[in-house]
C-alpha cells in the first residue's frame, strides 16, 4: 500500500508542476509551491524549487529568486544531488548576469558547466558554456569566448537543439569579429 501511496503522491506533484506551467504568475507560483511541499522524492523537490525560482526570475523578483536558489543550492548539496546543484549554480549565474556582476556570474556558470559535465548532461553543458562565452565576450576576452563557444559546439549532435547551436555559432562569430577589430 505504501508503494501505491508514494506513486499517487508523485503523480500529484507532477500534475501540480504541469499546472504551474499554465495560467498567471500567481497561479504558477501557487502550484509550484504546493508541489514542493508535497514532493516526496529529491528530484521532485529540486524540480519544484527550480520552477519557483524560474517564476520569480520571469517576474523580475530577483530577491525572491536569489533566496529560492540559495535554498535549492543548500538542499541539493546536502543530498549530494549533482544535477540539482549544477542547476542552481546556473540559476545564480543568471541572477548575477542580470545584476551585471560578471565575475560572480562567470563563477556560477563555470560551476554549472563542471557539474553538468560530470553527469554527462550535454544540453546543460552547452547552455552553461554559451553563457560563459557571452560573459567572456562581455568583458572583452574574445579568445576565451571563442574557446568556450567551440567547446560547447562539440557537445551538440546534429539533431540537438537548433536554436542553441545557432546561438553558439552566432556568439562565436561576434567574438571573432570583435577580436579582429581590436587587432586592426
Amino acid at each position: 500500500m505504501l508503494c501505491c501511496h508514494s506513486l499517487f503522491a508523485q503523480r500529484e506533484v507532477e500534475d501540480l508542476l504541469l499546472k504551474a506551467e499554465k495560467g498567471t504568475e500567481t497561479i504558477h507560483l501557487k502550484y509550484a509551491q504546493e508541489a514542493y511541499h508535497k514532493a516526496q522524492t529529491d528530484s521532485l523537490k529540486t524540480e519544484s524549487l527550480d520552477h519557483i525560482a524560474s517564476i520569480h526570475l520571469q517576474n523580475d523578483s530577483l530577491k525572491l529568486f536569489f533566496e529560492v536558489c540559495q535554498l535549492g543550492l543548500e538542499d541539493t548539496r546536502s543530498r549530494h544531488d549533482r544535477w540539482g546543484e549544477s542547476r542552481f549554480h546556473y540559476n545564480f549565474g543568471e541572477y548575477y548576469r542580470k545584476q551585471n556582476y560578471f565575475d560572480s556570474a562567470y563563477y556560477h556558470y563555470f560551476q554549472a558547466t563542471k557539474g553538468f559535465k560530470e553527469i554527462s548532461d550535454s544540453i546543460e553543458v552547452v547552455k552553461s558554456l554559451l553563457n560563459l562565452s557571452i560573459m567572456s565576450m562581455t568583458i572583452g576576452d574574445y579568445v576565451q569566448s571563442e574557446n568556450e563557444a567551440v567547446e560547447g559546439l562539440k557537445y551538440l549532435n546534429k539533431a540537438d537543439r537548433p536554436r542553441l547551436k545557432t546561438s553558439s555559432y552566432n556568439n562565436l562569430g561576434i567574438s571573432f569579429v570583435e577580436k579582429l577589430k581590436i587587432t586592426k
